[in-house]
């Protein structure tokens, strides 16, 4: 096959992409050792590239409709086990029995009859109850975050403040904490105070401030003026 082409020469002003467009289309014309390379995607579209720029064939997808899931069956005669999948059939026999002549009976080697070796409870011929517990201390800084938890810990010596119903604890460190305490009346417990007659010692003991004395007739009360 002859083929005759025209080229002509390129000024260096000219578009060098007309004569790409040429080469191309000589390439389409003549489509000499060209290899397309395939490729298949996940959902078994087949697509096409070629070493050449030439048009690739379109995607095709290539892959079929899902085939029927084959049924399966298993039956079981005697020690024969019967497997069925699809039309294949495969049989599983069972191992021979043992002839019963071992001597791990149960009489010598679970003698109290709980379902477990009696020897396995034990440890070197002995129970677990015949080790006494090991005693043993530790350094504060053996345990690993110890020290970091007890700073951690609220501090135990407070200032104590009181107004009206209102207590304040002040820890050395850290943020107050105040409690109120609701005061007293005839159906709830609460804060009392000492009020007209009555007297409070140093140590807190309230008493009666009022004296009777009664002579020849007459009751004498004495009080605080």
């Amino acid at each position: 096959m002859a083929l005759n082409f025209t080229i002509r020469n390129l000024s260096q002003t000219e578009d060098e992409k007309t004569f790409h467009v040429e080469q191309t289309e000589i390439k389409r014309v003549v489509n000499v050792g060209a290899t397309y390379t395939p490729a298949v995607s996940e959902e078994g579209v087949i697509s096409w590239t070629n070493d050449q720029e030439l048009p690739n064939p379109d995607p095709v997808n290539i892959k079929g409709p899902a085939g029927p899931a084959p049924a399966v069956t298993v039956s079981k005669v005697g020690k024969v086990a019967t497997v069925t999948i699809g039309t294949e059939t495969f049989t599983l026999t069972d191992g021979a029995d043992g002839d019963g002549t071992g001597d791990m009976l149960k009489a010598t080697y679970d003698t109290n009859n709980n379902g477990i070796v009696d020897n396995a409870e034990k440890l070197g011929g002995k129970s677990a109850s015949e080790f006494a517990a090991a005693v043993h201390s530790h350094e504060i800084a053996d345990v690993n975050g110890l020290q970091a938890a007890l700073d951690g810990k609220i501090n135990t010596t407070y200032t104590l403040s009181i107004t009206g119903n209102e207590i304040v604890l002040t820890p050395s460190s850290g943020d107050a904490q105040q409690i109120t305490i609701p005061i007293a009346t005839a159906s709830a417990l609460g804060l009392v105070k000492v009020g007209t007659g009555l007297a409070i010692a140093a140590d807190g003991t309230i008493s009666n401030a009022y004296s009777m004395t009664y002579s020849n007739g007459t009751l004498a009360i004495t009080g605080p003026s």
